[in-house]
């Protein structure tokens, strides 16, 4: 018998400590709220934390991400409800230093809400409070950008006395990534989609689509000698940095050297050869290429058969920045 009272007692002392460690939050219907735990960010978390509220009717879970958690008051109601954040997070290991321990984590959140005077429900209606978004406009609905360009959009909430915040998001943060201040950065050629999202889910988008640059200058890294029979590849710089074309490659002498489509010289007979690249809008280089060896007639075979699969590709086009240079084989 003593033992059950003491453990009622050990119970109840556990409640109310647990009580004591949450935090209270009062709203009033309809208003949003963004929830931090701030042991979060010193964590090393093992995933992203789950949130859940005790009554999702009156206090609803909006958005979460890894450090924080955004509710809304749905409607007033005596009591508060419960929003709770489980965690999981690893330890550092003394004796290897890696982080192997894994352990659990909450936070707790007693949240109030009060009415405004707006006649939220207090009973088992879903009216919506007044003053949430109905809408989001986002100007332009579709854009095309250059590698390394910022621009910054145009959003709105309707109506206007509706709650603002807006959630930003890319598709493919990798070509476009956006920031908290409406700017869309463009990364590397290919397209994503920038969607703006309300505290309610009301979103609306814009596609983006990010090209490269033109290049001002293309140059071949160097001029050198092959023997007949052997190979190599080509060096191409484009300027600026990020800038992007295809590239065509032709010889002026192909009975000496010739070129395939991806710049891979081949040493046909001795001589001289020029190599010449030139980029889609009309820039070119130009290097001279020495053949050297004996033309013995293995030597010419080999090379007749390298010509020969190199001529296969007639012209190359393809989106470089530039080419890693092979040493002669």
């Amino acid at each position: 018998m003593i033992r059950k009272i003491l453990l009622s007692l050990l119970l109840s002392l556990l409640a109310l400590k647990a009580f004591a460690l949450a935090e209270t939050v009062r709203m009033t219907v309809g208003q949003t709220r963004t929830l931090a735990p701030s042991e979060l960010p010193s964590k090393v978390l093992a995933g992203q934390p789950s949130w859940t509220s005790s009554r999702p009717s009156d206090v609803e879970i909006v958005s979460t991400d890894m450090y924080t958690c955004t509710i809304r008051a749905k409607r007033s109601f005596s009591g508060y409800a419960l929003v709770h954040c489980l965690y999981y997070y690893r330890e550092l290991d003394p004796v290897t230093h890696q982080y192997i321990y894994q352990r659990s984590g909450y936070k707790d959140y007693h949240v109030f809400v009060e009415d405004d005077g707006s006649g939220g429900d207090d009973g088992g209606g879903t009216t919506d409070p007044e003053g949430q978004p109905t809408s989001v406009t986002l100007s332009p609905g579709s854009l095309t950008m250059d590698t390394g360009e910022a621009y910054r959009l145009s959003v709105s909430v309707n109506p206007y006395y509706a709650d603002q915040t807006i959630r930003w998001s890319s598709s493919s943060p990798a070509v476009a990534d956006v920031y908290s201040n409406n700017t869309v950065i463009a990364r590397s050629p290919g397209s994503t989609v920038i969607t703006a999202t309300a505290v309610n889910g009301r979103f609306a988008s814009c596609y983006v689509t990010v090209r490269g640059k033109n290049p001002e200058s293309i140059s071949i890294a160097r001029s050198g000698e092959v023997k007949i029979g052997g190979q190599v590849k080509l060096a191409v710089v484009l300027e600026p940095e990020g800038a992007v074309s295809s590239l065509t490659w032709t010889s002026d002498n192909p009975e000496v050297a010739s070129v395939s489509s991806e710049g891979i010289v081949t040493g046909i007979s001795p001589g001289i050869a020029d190599i010449t690249v030139s980029t889609s809008n009309g820039l070119s280089d130009v290097c001279s290429i020495t053949v050297t060896g004996n033309s013995s007639s293995e030597d010419k075979e080999a090379a007749r058969m390298k010509r020969a699969k190199a001529m296969m590709d007639a012209t190359w086009f393809s989106t470089v920045s530039s080419l890693w240079l092979i040493d002669e084989q």
